[in-house]
């Protein structure tokens, strides 16, 4: 191990590992262990396999890390959404007395509809995990599983959250929200039978501070986009409403840290960024960088989204919870261990928020505003 506490990881099972935090999570594993990484991934393609690399090595500023071989990372085909993980008898009971540590970063991340199948990736897909783990516990030498969740699932309470909180009778805005409420249920269930789970609660995830790139443009990109159709004209928004955005490195870097230290057992940790961004100030700086109109702020008391109607009707109301109900997640936890590392969170603004919104740019995912776009068009042509 490195240090006081800190386990060495020889060998780690990582799901989801495609996905913007789950691959990197990979990328830490790589710089900052030894450890062989097995990936569990759905119908394992030469295509998917191509895409990952690329993303990994995009994610790493375009360098491999020194003495970096690909032989360390093995992709076993598998779906967390079935029993053993669809994973093929031969090759499961050899992991089973392999893996020490299992990351769970795999969901269905949806605001809206396709209820199944968020329920059969992000609520059995959560218990089927932690029945492998409880298998590789019983055969080998599994220590511990950290299951990504997220702090939406607090849903729709406001005021204090803290990391042990979970059943506070709230309601929840999404069958997403629900599902990762229900897989922390699962995950309590798992901890009394004897697995040793952190549950990490990651706020919204964006792309790599230095470069913003990311590989899945998610919920908050999405309503960039919005912005950037003119779609959001009309924002009701509670005046004090902030976003809790964390650069996917910073996010992966934490629950890494977390994850190699000894001492923690079955600790909840919010992964937030200490520094919010108001809601306001951050739509009137993209806005303005990007050269887009500036959308109208009205009081979420005064405009309901269901008014509005239609398709910004419809927009709104997914974001709205998100920009009208104030609240605050405790990180405790999460300070107490990530404090000896000399960790700290990035303030989200200029360079920062430049180099997120240059990557949307650049990637033809966002199109710049007509103000700006004339003068940017000699780059463009």
């Amino acid at each position: 191990g490195i240090g006081g506490g800190v386990k060495d990881i020889k060998c780690a099972f990582v799901t989801g590992g495609t996905g913007l935090l789950g691959i990197n999570i990979v990328k830490e594993l790589i710089q900052n262990t030894s450890a062989k990484i097995i990936l569990l991934v759905r119908n394992p393609t030469q295509e998917k396999r191509d895409k990952f690399f690329q993303d990994l090595l995009a994610f790493g500023g375009g360098l491999w890390p020194v003495g970096f071989s690909f032989g360390r990372i093995k992709i076993v085909e598998g779906d967390v959404a079935l029993p053993h993980l669809g994973i093929a008898p031969g090759i499961r009971s050899r992991l089973y007395s392999e893996i020490d540590i299992v990351y769970h970063s795999a969901a269905v991340i949806k605001l809206s509809g396709a209820e199944d199948q968020v329920q059969s990736a992000n609520v059995q897909g959560t218990r089927n995990v932690l029945d492998f783990a409880l298998k590789c516990k019983g055969k080998g030498r599994l220590d511990r599983v950290v299951h990504v969740s997220t702090i939406a699932v607090s849903g729709d309470r406001s005021g204090v959250i803290y990391e042990d909180d979970l059943d506070e009778g709230q309601a929840f805005n999404s069958p997403y929200e629900k599902s990762k409420f229900q897989a922390e249920k699962i995950v309590g269930e798992y901890r009394r039978k004897g697995l040793n789970i952190l549950i990490v609660r990651p706020s919204m995830v964006i792309g790599d501070s230095r470069t913003g790139f990311t590989n899945h443009y998610n919920i908050f990109y999405f309503q960039l986009r919005m912005l950037s159709q003119g779609v959001l004209d009309i924002i009701p928004l509670n005046e004090d409403a902030a976003y809790n955005l964390i650069p996917v490195d910073y996010a992966a870097k934490a629950i890494c840290l977390i994850s190699y230290d000894e001492d923690i057992q079955n600790g909840n940790f919010h992964i937030v960024n200490t520094h919010e961004v108001n809601v306001k100030h951050f739509i009137e700086k993209v806005s303005s960088y990007l050269g887009y109109k500036k959308p109208e702020f009205v009081s979420s008391v005064d405009v309901n989204p269901a008014a509005l109607g239609g398709v910004r009707g419809k927009l709104l109301n997914i974001y709205y919870p998100y920009i009208t109900t104030t609240k605050t997640f405790d990180d405790m936890n999460a300070h107490n261990a990530l404090h000896p590392h000399r960790f700290a969170w990035p303030r989200m603004e200029n360079t920062l928020l430049t180099n997120m919104l240059d990557a949307c740019i650049f990637s033809g995912y966002l199109r710049l505003g007509t103000e700006v776009g004339y003068e940017a068009g000699a780059y463009n042509s």
